[in-house]
């Protein structure tokens, strides 16, 4: 590769990453104005107009160098909008507008945007810095929220639980993690050890077991863990299963009403000691859906389409059945899982470190909001093409090992 050619590769790298790391700290600093402070219609005003100039330059961008990323979300587009112009599905109207948009139009720019990734690696470098800086801005705007041991919102202020910090940490902590498996870094431990503590103070139990997911399959597949390695890793996890098991037989109670004297109050946290196995409501949710899928099960109801609770299924595969229906629905599972495996099969070391990361995230869709609501959805599919392709030529044209 020439110079030349070296040095444009180079520059177009450095706008995707840009954008990446650009988009994911907007919205941590969003977070922050918006549950910390209050959140000021300047910087609202602000935030969207310099979203708006990162989607535009990194669109122009990305369709100058592939084209046919254009032709690919113009007919994306138009399958979700025939039906919504047509009325032939039952839309829920209160949640089209922000969700498509979001995710045509922000969502899927970054599964692009991370595709056309050529030095995967130094994006995982440059991913991991930001994701120090994140967490210290959502660790400053749960501080500045804190009354009396209550995590405190300016919308509601006896709410001691917020989904979107929780979200937030949960990528932060997946990236420094993914850094201490490389680096055996202190810091990073100790990063991940004081996310993982604001998760169960501040936010709900779901990012624990994604984190917990991302370090089984680190184990299990990662290239890079000997055989020793993952036997010694095992038998902490099963001795910290044990350990967690006691805890909770003997001293959960007595620490949770401990805490609840001293002020300090916390909806995961109670459900973590008090009733663990607690559902939130998923199996009335769930039930409920699948009889909606029963009653349109060859076509489905279309993208939003059937949720007559008024929310998401809270379930990938039910989302997928509900929009699609079980013949096509079970097409697109299949497809999906055989994406997953090649990817978390791919044996190039960085590749397989950013598809571990963005599985972990994304295992919440198992138990938790929807894929047309997940940042980094669209990049977990992106990835996983890239693996596919990857595993059957050369891309960029160079061997593998260069591309981490």
């Amino acid at each position: 590769m020439k110079l030349e050619s070296k040095k444009r590769v180079r520059q177009f790298d450095n706008i995707l990453i840009s954008f990446i790391c650009c988009y994911f700290l907007l919205q941590s600093i969003n977070l922050f104005f918006k549950i910390a402070i209050g959140e000021p219609q300047w910087w609202s005003l602000f935030s969207k107009i310099f979203l708006g100039f990162l989607l535009a330059l990194v669109l122009l961008v990305i369709i100058r160098v592939k084209p046919k990323i254009l032709f690919v979300e113009v007919i994306l587009i138009i399958l979700i909008l025939i039906p919504v112009l047509f009325n032939t599905i039952s839309y829920n109207y209160s949640e089209l507008d922000t969700t498509i948009f979001n995710f045509y139009f922000v969502y899927m720019p970054l599964g692009f945007a991370i595709y056309m990734i050529s030095n995967m690696g130094r994006a995982m470098r440059i991913l991991y810095k930001f994701s120090w800086i994140s967490m210290i801005i959502l660790i400053a705007t749960i501080l500045l929220s804190k009354r009396n041991g209550v995590f405190v919102s300016s919308e509601e202020a006896n709410n001691s639980y917020n989904m979107a910090i929780g979200y937030s940490l949960l990528l932060d902590s997946l990236l420094i993690l993914d850094h201490f498996f490389i680096k055996k870094k202190l810091v990073d431990f100790l990063g991940v050890i004081a996310s993982v503590v604001l998760i169960i103070l501040f936010s709900s139990r779901t990012p624990l077991l994604c984190i917990f997911v991302y370090i089984l399959l680190h184990l299990l597949k990662s290239p890079s863990v000997k055989r020793k390695t993952r036997r010694r890793a095992f038998n902490i996890i099963v001795l910290s299963i044990i350990l967690v098991v006691i805890f909770y037989l003997f001293f959960a109670k007595s620490v949770y009403y401990s805490l609840f004297e001293a002020g300090y109050e916390s909806t995961s946290l109670r459900k973590l000691l008090l009733n663990p196995l607690d559902d939130s409501s998923r199996f009335t949710i769930y039930s409920t859906y699948f009889d909606n899928i029963m009653q349109s099960p060859l076509f489905g109801y279309g993208i939003l389409g059937g949720w007559t609770l008024n929310t998401y299924p809270h379930n990938i595969i039910i989302e997928i059945f509900l929009s699609f229906g079980l013949v096509f629905g079970v097409i697109i599972i299949g497809y999906g899982v055989l994406l997953l495996y090649n990817a978390i099969n791919c044996k190039n070391q960085t590749m397989f470190r950013i598809v571990c990361v963005l599985c972990g995230y994304n295992f919440h869709l198992l138990l938790s909001s929807s894929y047309l609501k997940s940042i980094t959805f669209c990049m977990l599919v992106a990835v996983c093409l890239k693996c596919t392709k990857a595993s059957k030529k050369v891309y960029y044209n160079r061997p593998m090992t260069e591309i981490a």
